[in-house]
């Protein structure tokens, strides 16, 4: 309902499963952390944690439909509002600085980056479809410096931004950014 709080619990459902799953196999030698559209995302943001748990474990990630898009094509304004709505920031690494968070709210899918960096035996995978409808829908509401995105009911947000797109040629563009930037690591 407009108007009414939305409370949101993925960290601590995330932090759940995963105490779940190292009592359930603490010796498991692999895992992968993977998701699909938002779940993608939150698969990237829990990496480190779930690593972490799984100290002795080969950590993999998969990722659909879940572009970790550069500022250039996730607008900033956008990413601030998606940190500010889930409380993003307090879920991040600690040591992470600008890498992850810039004054303007960007950088927050550099946590592959920083990932890879402190895991660099990690091995990731991203799967998107180069005219994604959905995801495109959603990086709409950053278009013109989140003019139109409605923060106060994303069910709003999400409708009025239907007739609006994300420039299809924008969105291939930032998939073959994230390929060349990436493709060193393997």
């Amino acid at each position: 309902m407009l108007g009414e709080t939305q409370n949101f619990s993925g960290a601590a459902n995330s932090q759940a499963v995963i105490a779940g799953a190292v009592a359930t196999w603490p010796e498991a030698a692999h895992f992968v952390s993977g998701g699909s559209s938002a779940g993608g995302y939150g698969a990237n943001l829990n990496f480190g944690m779930i690593q972490d748990t799984f100290a002795g474990a080969h950590g993999s990630v998969i990722l659909d439909a879940a572009p970790p898009f550069s500022n250039r094509y996730a607008p900033p304004c956008l990413q601030k509002r998606w940190r500010d709505v889930w409380s993003l920031d307090k879920n991040l690494p600690s040591d992470c600085g600008e890498l992850c968070k810039t004054a303007d709210g960007g950088n927050l899918f550099n946590t592959w980056s920083y990932w890879l960096a402190k895991y660099p035996d990690v091995r990731y995978a991203i799967v998107s479809g180069i005219h994604d409808e959905i995801i495109r829908l959603f990086m709409a509401l950053g278009n013109d410096d989140c003019a139109n995105y409605q923060s106060y009911d994303p069910v709003v947000g999400f409708i009025s931004s239907l007739g609006q797109t994300y420039d299809p040629a924008m969105y291939q563009a930032g998939l073959s950014e994230i390929r060349t930037q990436y493709a060193p690591t393997g």
